[in-house]
């Protein structure tokens, strides 16, 4: 049972088939989920994305289901523990850092973000509709000789690094287990001294459970003024009721995400009440920093060859 039937290239749904009947579906959306568990009643595999919450409520629909399968490195839309109590397996692309180092979107996207919040881009725009045409409010700083401090030097943290090297920035990082650090990025023995050194952060490390809330009310009081923080990470790593009253405040140059917490959730965020509100500081999108063509297809075409394989091994 494919849930998103229309980002499955030829390619990946050909090998697929090699496993037996596959049933085509694009219902990867949250309004679609009584569809979705009509639809998963017979089903041996589940393939999935980020437009589905993956719980016991809708696994229990599928009481024949062996597998899931999410071309995702984060799992925060599966119920693991419910998958483990029933012995179903999980697959995903966590680990896999050979093929993912293929995989630039999400940092390009960070960095998107970045040029987007730093020259007040999407106000610009909106000046620009009005036929306002003005530059009052709308002025931008520069990269150059910013410091940029990024939460995370894995895969995607080096990638962003060596954009802020590129654009003439002074690079820090933090990081509990650094490896393959470029020369040109300074540790930082904690996440409170990257806070307050940098001009710009970003975060780069996944939603385990440690890692909620990494970014408290007091990480966050250490901010200065003038920092923009980018997260195209998850957003319950951040503080968003405090993140919301600083940006209210203006204690924060801005915000800029591709994530928000609990985003299947019906229910808004905080950071969605605020953006209600049309506010000058505050740049989201909705968590396509990974949703290129290229990536895509690299990444479908990937899982299915990694878990035929896998399933294969069985057979055999």
């Amino acid at each position: 049972m494919i849930l998103d039937a229309n980002e499955i290239p030829s390619i990946a749904i050909d090998k697929l088939s090699t496993l037996g009947k596959l049933n085509l579906q694009d219902i990867n959306h949250p309004s679609k989920r009584e569809d979705v568990k009509n639809h998963i009643k017979k089903a041996t595999v589940l393939w999935v994305a980020l437009g589905q919450k993956i719980d016991e409520d809708l696994l229990k629909c599928a009481p024949n289901l062996t597998d899931v399968v999410s071309v995702t490195t984060g799992s925060l839309h599966v119920d693991l523990d419910y998958l483990n109590e029933k012995g179903i397996n999980f697959h995903y692309l966590r680990g896999e850092d050979e093929f993912l180092e293929q995989l630039s979107a999400t940092a390009e996207h960070t960095w998107a973000l970045l040029l987007g919040l730093q020259r007040k881009i999407f106000q610009s725009y909106k000046d620009v509709i009005k036929g306002e045409w003005r530059r009052d409010g709308l002025k931008g700083r520069e990269l150059a000789d910013q410091t940029l401090g990024i939460i995370g030097i894995g895969r995607l943290g080096r990638k962003v690094a060596s954009y802020g090297n590129a654009f003439g920035m002074n690079i820090v990082g933090y990081d509990k287990n650094p490896k393959r650090i470029p020369d040109y990025i300074s540790i930082v023995s904690s996440v409170k001294d990257l806070v307050m050194n940098s001009d710009v952060i970003s975060i780069h490390i996944h939603a385990t459970p440690e890692n909620y809330n990494l970014l408290s009310k007091e990480i966050l009081s250490y901010l200065k003024p003038d920092t923009c923080l980018i997260n195209t990470s998850r957003g319950e790593i951040v503080d968003e009721f405090e993140l919301v009253n600083l940006l209210k405040i203006k204690k924060i140059a801005g915000y800029a995400a591709d994530v928000v917490a609990n985003e299947l959730s019906e229910n808004k965020t905080p950071l969605q009440e605020y953006a209600m509100s049309s506010p000058t500081n505050l740049l989201l999108t909705p968590h396509i920093g990974g949703f290129t063509v290229e990536s895509r297809l690299k990444a479908e075409i990937f899982m299915a060859e990694k878990f035929v394989n896998h399933k294969l091994k069985f057979i055999n």
